[in-house]
C-alpha cells in the first residue's frame, strides 16, 4: 500500500511539475512577427509586422500591418496595347486565435487599401485561417487562410486571391 501512495504522490508531482513548464512557455511566447504573404490580404505580396496579445492561454488577439503590391486584372487576347495598372497595397486586420500549445484556428476581419487609380479603394473582408505560432524567439511561424471580400468581386480591376500562405520569424 505504502508503495502505491508513493506512486501515485510521485506521478501527481510530475504532472504539477510538467504544467509549470507549459505556462512558462505559454508566458514566454514571442508576440511579435514579421510575414511574407503570397496571395491573399487583396495583395499578390506582402510584408507585415504583427502583434499578439495573450488573454488566455487558449486565445489571444492578432492586430497585423503591412505594405504589399498588386496589379490591375485584365484579359488581353492578343496582347494588351497598355501596361496593367500597379497598386501598392495597404493590408491590416485584428483577428482572434483560438487554440492550444502551437496551432490556433483564426477568425476575424481584414482591410486593405489601394493606392494607386481604382473605383474601389477599399476592400473589408471576414477572415478564417490555421496558424502555427512557435514558443521561442527567432523562430518560424506560418499561417494559411481564406477570405472574400463583404463588396464580392464585382470590380474586376483589382487580383483578388480568396486564399493566401504567410511565413515569417517570430521575435
Amino acid at each position: 500500500m505504502l508503495k502505491i501512495n508513493l506512486t501515485l504522490i510521485l506521478l501527481i508531482l510530475g504532472n504539477i511539475l510538467f504544467a509549470q513548464d507549459a505556462v512558462e512557455m505559454l508566458k514566454n511566447r514571442p508576440l511579435n512577427n514579421i510575414n511574407v504573404s503570397l496571395l491573399g490580404d487583396g495583395s499578390l505580396m506582402s510584408f507585415s509586422y504583427e502583434r499578439q496579445k495573450i488573454i488566455k492561454p487558449t486565445f489571444l488577439v492578432s492586430g497585423k500591418f503591412g505594405l504589399g503590391y498588386n496589379e490591375e486584372f485584365r484579359i488581353c487576347l492578343g496582347g494588351c496595347s497598355t501596361p496593367s495598372e500597379k497598386f501598392l497595397t495597404v493590408p491590416y486586420h485584428l483577428t482572434a486565435n483560438f487554440g492550444k500549445t502551437r496551432h490556433f484556428i483564426e477568425l476575424g476581419l481584414g482591410t486593405t487599401i489601394y493606392i494607386g487609380g481604382t473605383s474601389q479603394p477599399n476592400l473589408i473582408y471576414p477572415i478564417i485561417g490555421y496558424r502555427f505560432l512557435p514558443f521561442q524567439k527567432q523562430k518560424f511561424n506560418f499561417r494559411i487562410f481564406a477570405q472574400y471580400p463583404f463588396s464580392g468581386t464585382d470590380d474586376n480591376e483589382i487580383i483578388f486571391s480568396p486564399f493566401g500562405a504567410s511565413a515569417g520569424m517570430s521575435f
